[in-house]
């Protein structure tokens, strides 16, 4: 028996980014961050990224998060105080009706304790949010406006580069997602050619590019059909082309889960420079390059002291036949 088309609309947030149903665990959609991890260390993972992002964050958008968390404040507080009335109006109606008895009184008290329980250990409001994937060693974040997912995933590698340091032990990749769809042919061309296309593909200059595709329990999407149609995308009046090589200039980052189909554009030379965005091998290339100029550095500081005393011991010898 075949399977009836699902007459549910996809659904959509106010700025246009798209809202997954399909029962993944969690909202995997919109501007966010794959990390992918050591499997059995997914918590850690969890912990070390969350860690890692909120300093980024108040490095690059400094007062960002106090400013959001504000502004979720005054929401909260503004539906607690709605709410109060319409409680308040309630209980003016029900003035003239019996006392409620012991039981409901007790069931009221115990329900306010656990509001008010909730409301003491809720989490702060945050730029950064974890949501389950139900899938080992993947992990999604979504990264909520001022942050740019490319942009401080590079700004994060770079640092890498630089310092050897990472504070990930146990990620492995990072993947931005500037986009997210639904997984369809349909879906995906609207988006990539209203969205995440004309900023990189309409500056009037050819460019090199290719497809980076990454697919996880998606049979609906054939991966030949879906590069070809992205490709096929492109604008096709300004002499783009696809260099399969690692010349090439952009690169269309696909990345499937599910029902869900997440994009970014992302700088070729940097991906090849930063290792693919792989954050073990790029920690562990910086220590070997640094343990090397430390042992160049040390052999040459040896060198120049043999030379010393040789040169030293020839001139005492001068000396004392001179005299």
């Amino acid at each position: 028996m075949s399977r009836r088309p699902s007459s549910k609309k996809p659904q959509y947030r106010s700025d246009g980014s798209f809202v997954s149903k399909s029962g993944s665990g969690g909202d995997v959609t919109g501007p966010g961050l794959w990390v992918t991890g050591v499997r059995g260390k997914e918590r850690i993972c969890v912990a070390e990224t969350y860690e890692v992002l909120e300093a980024l964050v108040e490095e690059l958008y400094p007062g960002a998060q106090e400013e959001y968390r504000k502004m979720k404040d005054a929401w909260r507080t503004a539906q607690q105080q709605t709410e109060g009335g319409k409680e308040a109006e309630r209980e003016a109606e029900n003035d003239d009706d019996e006392e409620e008895d012991i039981e409901k009184q007790v069931a009221k008290e115990l329900a306010g304790l656990a509001t008010a329980r909730k409301g003491r250990t809720k989490k702060l409001a945050n730029l950064i949010v974890n949501h389950q994937t139900n899938i080992d060693c993947i992990m999604w974040f979504s990264l909520l406006p001022p942050i740019d997912p490319t942009a401080i995933t590079l700004h994060l590698l770079n640092k890498i580069k630089s310092t050897g340091f990472s504070g990930l032990r146990y990620v492995q990749r990072l993947t931005p997602a500037s986009y997210s769809c639904p997984a369809t042919l349909e879906d995906i061309v609207t988006l990539v050619q209203t969205k995440l296309y004309p900023p990189v593909f309409n500056q009037g200059r050819a460019v090199r590019f290719k497809v980076l595709h990454h697919s996880v329990h998606n049979a609906s999407l054939d991966r030949d059909v879906l590069i070809r149609t992205l490709a096929t995308s492109v604008p096709q009046d300004q002499g783009h082309f696809v260099d399969l090589s690692d010349n090439a200039e952009v690169i269309i980052s696909v990345r499937l889960l599910r029902n869900v189909a997440s994009f970014s554009l992302l700088p070729g030379k940097e991906y090849v420079d930063l290792l693919k965005f792989n954050v073990p091998l790029l920690t562990a290339e910086v220590r070997v390059q640094n343990s090397n100029e430390k042992a160049e550095g040390e052999g040459g500081e040896s060198s120049s002291r043999a030379g010393a005393a040789v040169s030293a011991k020839m001139e005492a010898k001068e000396a004392v036949v001179g005299m």
